[in-house]
């Protein structure tokens, strides 16, 4: 079938969807209202634009139980453990680029938080080559130094001073 359109709810519990971008991944949930129940668990492993993913999961109910950073082919991946609780996450700006990753936990969420940061400062830095987007490329900049501590010391900082760039 066309993602889970033609699934029977009553016939899962655990629902894998891999080995495509985030924002593919996020469609095909959207598509399947049903999944909007604390029932089921979802295993998602977006091949790209995690952030994107991870974004539709805190805005639409959905929390990351647990997350994990792995490699595969020597490409680094993320892997989310997922259960709908109807709780809507507010502030998710800086969040959805690192999700439930503990940087602590395994060197590959390290790595992966890193990779994060250094592509969010490249970003920032590219923007602020046009000069016409400083704010949102401080904001990137921003989001990349936190994810930099986040990364080497497992602490996250509060940012009060960035304003949401979305």
């Amino acid at each position: 079938s066309n993602g889970l359109q033609q699934i029977n709810p009553d016939l899962v519990d655990d629902i894998i969807i891999a080995g495509m971008g985030g924002e593919l991944i996020a469609d095909i949930i959207s598509k399947a209202p049903w999944v909007k129940n604390e029932k089921y668990h979802l295993i998602l492993q977006p091949m790209s634009k995690a952030d994107s993913l991870r974004e539709y999961l805190y805005k639409n109910g959905f929390d990351i139980k647990y997350e994990e950073a792995t490699v595969a082919e020597n490409k680094l991946y993320t892997v989310m453990s997922v259960y709908f609780t109807g709780e809507i996450s507010e502030n998710i700006s800086l969040k959805k680029y690192y999700g439930a990753l503990n940087p602590c936990a395994k060197q590959e969420n390290k790595i992966y938080i890193e990779k994060t940061a250094n592509a969010l400062l490249k970003k920032g830095n590219g923007i602020l080559t046009s000069d016409k987007y400083s704010g949102k490329a401080n904001t990137y900049i921003s989001y990349a130094n936190v994810l930099e501590n986040y990364a080497d010391t497992g602490v996250l900082q509060c940012i009060t001073t960035v304003k949401d760039i979305y």
